[in-house]
């Protein structure tokens, strides 16, 4: 019973962890999500004020999701097929949540 409870509160300390690098903090990691964003041909429809509302969405939804490791490897897959990021949950739920916002 004993190495249950010492299992279970290193597995629960490692997962609460876990949790807490999952968010990125790093400000000029941050501003190249924001810059790309901003340059990219989103929808040409799109005021600047939005386009910097929904890139500023984006930049925090990315920062609160993932951790370092995983925006290289999207930006990795990105250059490989732009299409293939789409398939992130992480990256797809930001486009959606942040595109959804502009049309509230």
């Amino acid at each position: 019973m004993m190495r249950f409870i010492i299992n279970f509160f290193v597995i629960f300390t490692l997962s609460n962890t876990q949790v807490v690098f999952a968010e990125i903090k790093n400000k000029e990691l941050l501003k190249n999500i924001f810059d790309g964003c901003i340059e990219e041909d989103i929808d040409s429809s799109l005021k600047i004020g939005q386009l910097f509302e929904y890139c500023a969405c984006f930049t925090n939804k990315m920062s609160q999701s993932l951790t370092i490791e995983e925006l290289m490897r999207l930006e990795f897959e990105a250059k490989q097929d732009e299409e293939k990021v789409f398939q992130n949950e992480k990256f797809s739920n930001a486009v959606i949540q942040c595109a959804s916002n502009l049309y509230k």
